[in-house]
C-alpha cells in the first residue's frame, strides 16, 4: 500500500476514534501535546505526526488499540478478530485464548522440526541431510 493510502486510512481512523469518544479538536491536541489545528491536519490527511512518541500518545487518548495508528501509517493491517477496548471482557478473555492456543501450536510446530527424525537422526537441514555433509567430509 503507497504512502497516501497510509495516510488516508491513519486519517480516518483517528477521526472516527475522536468522534466516537465525543472529543473536540482542542481536547485531542492538548492531550497530545499539539494544537487541534494539527490534529484536524492529520484527519483531513493533509500530514501525518513526525514521531513515534506522538502517535502514542495519541493512541493513548483516543482509546485505540496499542500499536494500532503507528501501524496504519506503515502499511500494516490490525487484524479484525482482536477486539476494541469497548468490548466486555468476555470477548476479550476469548481473544486472548486464541491467541495463545495460536502461539502454542506455532511452538509446537517449531519444536517438531527441531527434534530428531527417525532412528535418532537429525532432521534434514535446507541445505542437505546431516548424511550428504557426513559424505562431503570424509
Amino acid at each position: 500500500m503507497n504512502d497516501k493510502a497510509n495516510q488516508e486510512r491513519f486519517a480516518a481512523r483517528v477521526a472516527a476514534l475522536r468522534a466516537g469518544l465525543g472529543l473536540s479538536l482542542d481536547d485531542v491536541g492538548t492531550a497530545v501535546g499539539v494544537s487541534g489545528e494539527t490534529i484536524r491536519n492529520w484527519e483531513r490527511g493533509r500530514f501525518t505526526p513526525r514521531k513515534k512518541a506522538t502517535v502514542v500518545k495519541l493512541e493513548q487518548t483516543l482509546e485505540a488499540r496499542t500499536g494500532e495508528l503507528w501501524a496504519l501509517l506503515s502499511g500494516y493491517e490490525i487484524p479484525a478478530k482482536h477486539p476494541r477496548p469497548d468490548d466486555d471482557s468476555a470477548h476479550l478473555l476469548e481473544a486472548i485464548r486464541d491467541e495463545l492456543a495460536e502461539l502454542r501450536s506455532a511452538i509446537e510446530e517449531i519444536e517438531a522440526k527441531r527434534r530428531p527424525g527417525r532412528n535418532g537422526e537429525p532432521p534434514v537441514s535446507r541445505r542437505g541431510s546431516s548424511r550428504e555433509s557426513a559424505r562431503q567430509a570424509s
